[in-house]
């Protein structure tokens, strides 16, 4: 009982697509815990769509980080952190956070569209996306990733 049995990590992208990566939990796995898998989706117009994702995950208790490290053939190409803190889902709290963060979406969708602009200034080439595939071949959107055992990607430095 309250033992993790497995982490879902879903990924999105502009254009519809959002598979769900579904990675076991290992028994007596402590957490944090490091996982990775190989990325199916095209999310950006400046990385291919191959690859490979490493996860580095504590799970939520009073406190939750996740990082997410973008890896191609030349070594890794994006990294991304979230952390967070645990509060109670109040009307109280939640009216708190939509009067702090009234625009966070449009906040990121700016700052998407920024760095995308930065990234073509600096050269960066434009990958053509591939095509779709369709519901028949795509599965139920979510694929169950067994573990590398011959990769173990390193604990993340706090």
């Amino acid at each position: 009982a309250g033992q993790a049995l497995a982490v879902l990590y879903e990924v999105r992208n502009t254009f519809g697509g959002r598979p769900g990566y579904l990675i076991p939990w290992a028994a007596g796995q402590g957490s944090p815990a490091n996982q990775d898998c190989a990325k199916r989706l095209f999310v950006s117009p400046f990385f291919p769509a191959t690859g490979r994702y490493r996860f580095a995950v504590t799970l939520p208790g009073e406190a939750m980080a996740l990082s997410i490290f973008y890896d191609t053939p030349k070594g890794t190409a994006m990294a991304a952190f979230q952390r967070g803190r645990r509060s109670a889902l109040t009307a109280a709290n939640l009216g708190r956070t939509i009067a702090l963060h009234p625009l966070m979406t449009v906040k990121i969708i700016a700052a998407n569209h920024w760095q995308a602009l930065r990234l073509w200034l600096k050269g960066a080439r434009l990958q053509p996306r591939p095509p779709t595939p369709d519901a028949a071949t795509a599965g139920a959107g979510f694929t169950v990733t067994p573990p590398t055992a011959q990769r173990r990607p390193k604990a993340l430095a706090r």
